[in-house]
């Protein structure tokens, strides 16, 4: 069983470093909190925009669903990738490998039909699908790019 996100969150948003007493922030999570923040921090996000959300971490058939939601009238499945940024890199000049580059054009294509199905189910005529890229920084910081629309 999962922890609750928020343990995650109060942990990110707890942290201040203090003279070499603190371990660094990334020795502290796991992948899989890291992983877990993200998805927390991506629905709070989606929310503050005005976004409902229907479903985080949605077993589809040929996917897990990191979250579904609805923007308009047009059903949302948001791939979350998060990451740590170098800590030496600021994030707007991180070179090569970003979190959302793990996200494949099968994956794409798996959770495009997922959409589909759960807007027909849902009784929605468009769908699509998103990608949240969160990257911790140092601290209490992250950075959240949000691409809309990757698929329809």
């Amino acid at each position: 069983m999962r922890a609750a996100p928020t343990a995650f969150l109060s942990r990110l948003v707890a942290y201040r470093p203090a003279a070499g007493k603190v371990a660094p922030l990334e020795a502290r999570l796991s992948t899989a909190e890291l992983g877990v923040l993200g998805e927390e921090l991506a629905a709070r996000f989606l929310r503050c925009r005005g976004w409902i959300l229907i479903g985080r971490n949605v077993a589809a058939d040929e996917a897990e669903l990191d979250i579904v939601a609805i923007d308009g009238h047009t059903l949302v499945v948001v791939e979350v990738k998060t990451g740590w940024c170098p800590a030496d890199t600021e994030t707007s000049r991180w070179p090569q490998s970003r979190p959302a580059d793990r996200v494949t054009k099968t994956g794409i294509a798996r959770r495009l039909r997922a959409a589909g199905r759960l807007a027909q189910g849902a009784g929605l005529h468009r769908r699509r699908v998103d990608t949240m890229e969160v990257i911790a920084g140092r601290g209490p910081t992250a950075e959240l790019l949000h691409r809309a629309d990757v698929a329809s």
